[in-house]
Parts: C-alpha cells; sequence; structure tokens
C-alpha cells in the first residue's frame, strides 16, 4: 500500500513539476539555482553519470546578440516573490528602453488558432529520454513563413538575419521543433501558469499511463506532437525528483531570494535539456512571463501579434 500511495503522490508532483516547462518546465537555458548548473545532457542512467555544469548554459540562441537582466514573470500566489524581485520587463541590449511583451487578446489566441501548419511535427512514438543522444540540435531560430491563406510552414534558420532575408517572422529562439506551431503558442499564451490543469491531467491518468496522459494535455490545446514530449517530461521527472517533489509539496515555486525550489531545479536539470530539444518552443524562448519567475538572460524578446 505504502508503494502505491508513494508511485501516485509522485505523478501528481510531477504535474506540479512539469508545469515550469518549457523554459522547459517552461524552461530556462540559464538558471538562477546552483543546483541546477549542471543540468548538461542526460545520460541513459542519470545515476551513473554526472552532468557537466557546462552544458546547462549551451543557450538556444545567440546570448550575445541579446543581453537581458533582471527576473522575467507574472508572478501569483504561487510563485514565491512579488514583482518587486519579478516582472514580465526585462532590461535587454537591443532596446533603448527595457523590453516588455505586448498583451495578447482573445482573438489574437483564436487566430493563432486558425492558422494551418502545412507540415505537422513528426510524433515521437517512444520515450526520448531512453535516447539521449540522439536529440536534436537546439541552435537556430525557429521562423514562421505565411505560405498564404492562413497557411504557414516552419523552418530553423541559423540566425536572424537569414530568417529576416527570408520573409520568414520569428516565432521563437532555437530549432523549431514539436511544440514551435501556432497551436501550442496559442496554448502557451493562454495559460500563463499550467501548474493546475497539467497537474489535473495526471490526477486523471494516474491508472491509464502515458498515451492517456498525452491525449488529456491535447485537450488543454497542445497539439499531439507537443503533448508528447510534455507527457514524457513529466515521467522522466517523477522518475528522477521523487523525493524532492515530495519534501517540498505546496511550496512555493521560488524561494525568497527568486530561486528555483529543489523540486523545480531538479527537474531543470534531469529532465529540461530533452525537453527543450525535442520542444522546441518553451514560453521564455518565445517571450512570454510566466508564473515561474527566471532570468531575463535566457528570454527571448519575441512577438507575436505579426503573424
Amino acid at each position: 500500500m505504502l508503494d502505491i500511495n508513494l508511485s501516485a503522490t509522485s505523478l501528481v508532483i510531477t504535474m506540479i513539476v512539469t508545469s515550469t516547462l518549457g523554459c522547459t518546465t517552461d524552461r530556462s537555458d540559464v538558471t538562477p539555482h546552483a543546483s541546477t548548473a549542471d543540468a548538461g545532457a542526460r545520460e541513459p542512467d542519470a545515476a551513473e553519470t554526472p552532468i557537466e555544469a557546462s552544458d546547462m548554459r549551451d543557450e538556444v540562441f545567440d546570448s550575445g546578440a541579446v543581453t537581458c537582466v533582471g527576473l522575467f514573470g507574472r508572478p501569483n500566489e504561487n510563485t514565491g516573490v512579488d514583482d518587486t524581485l519579478c516582472s514580465p520587463t526585462c532590461g535587454c541590449t537591443r532596446s533603448e528602453r527595457p523590453w516588455t511583451p505586448p498583451e495578447y487578446s482573445p482573438e489574437l489566441i483564436d487566430s493563432l488558432r486558425q492558422w494551418e501548419l502545412a507540415e505537422a511535427p513528426t510524433l515521437l512514438g517512444k520515450d526520448p529520454y531512453r535516447e539521449p543522444d540522439a536529440a536534436p540540435s537546439r541552435a537556430g531560430y525557429c521562423g514562421v513563413i505565411d505560405l498564404g491563406d492562413m497557411k504557414y510552414r516552419l523552418e530553423t534558420f541559423e540566425d536572424e538575419s537569414t530568417a529576416i532575408a527570408a520573409g520568414a517572422k520569428i516565432t521563437h529562439a532555437g530549432a523549431c521543433a514539436a511544440c514551435s506551431t501556432l497551436a501550442d503558442l496559442a496554448t502557451y499564451i493562454e495559460h500563463p501558469d499550467l501548474t493546475e490543469p497539467v497537474r489535473q491531467c495526471g490526477v486523471d491518468t494516474i491508472s491509464t499511463g502515458v498515451d492517456a496522459n498525452i491525449t488529456c494535455l491535447e485537450e488543454l490545446g497542445f497539439t499531439r506532437a507537443c503533448a508528447e514530449i510534455w507527457a514524457y517530461n513529466t515521467q522522466n521527472t517523477r522518475a528522477e525528483c521523487l523525493v524532492d517533489c515530495v519534501r517540498l509539496l505546496g511550496d512555493p515555486y521560488l524561494t525568497e531570494d527568486g530561486q528555483l525550489n529543489a523540486c523545480l531545479a531538479c527537474d531543470e536539470q534531469k529532465s529540461g535539456p530533452i525537453f527543450k530539444a525535442y520542444a522546441g518552443r518553451t514560453r521564455r524562448n518565445s517571450g512570454l512571463p510566466t508564473a515561474i519567475c527566471r532570468p531575463c538572460d535566457g528570454v527571448y524578446p519575441a512577438e507575436h501579434h505579426r503573424y
């Protein structure tokens, strides 16, 4: 009975953890917490091979092009810090003034879902955490190319100038992947804190497995491919971070000085790199503030009212 209770508890906790993704967690490519600094590419058995600190700071975009300072997010009652430490504004070198993402209306969210992707991302079909060496490159910039009649395609460009020259609109930093679609962007904008809905998917599918969890995530608005990587991320974090997450169940996302709590830090380290590689889009590399405030130097100042 104890084992059954722990399994159920761990899955519920994992749902809390996954709300961070994405920059993954929503996941940030630069972490404020010392214990997340070694979140590089995960070996098949993380317990056997330590993760090198330098890998965690392999950002998905050219940090020399955009330098931002501060904590970026939109604090709520679960965050653990207030707007004196975290706000949806970053001081970025690209702009003469601090950069703040625009507010996106329900009408814009609906319009994003009206776009038709010419070629959908390939479905995973299996757990990518079992083959970490096969993870795709995260380098580049993901651009939306308008094909007319509300149809578009996604293309990864080496740099911003190449994307602009090709007539693309950059939708996020990093290579295009499973969550790069405009439909997934709409879901990210619609849910600035994914904790409760993602947690509920985990609760509802405790006894029915990962496929049921994927279906539940699709019902939140994620495309099938994006829901897959979220579900496998959840499964991996459950396996890797149970102890810290049980201990911190119900605690704020951040400590008083703005660091990730140990549960979210474990998720970032153990699950973040693979998630980012297969998801492509995260909220921070898309310029979207969330309730998990993270350093501005992991934020790409994308704006989404131009498609």
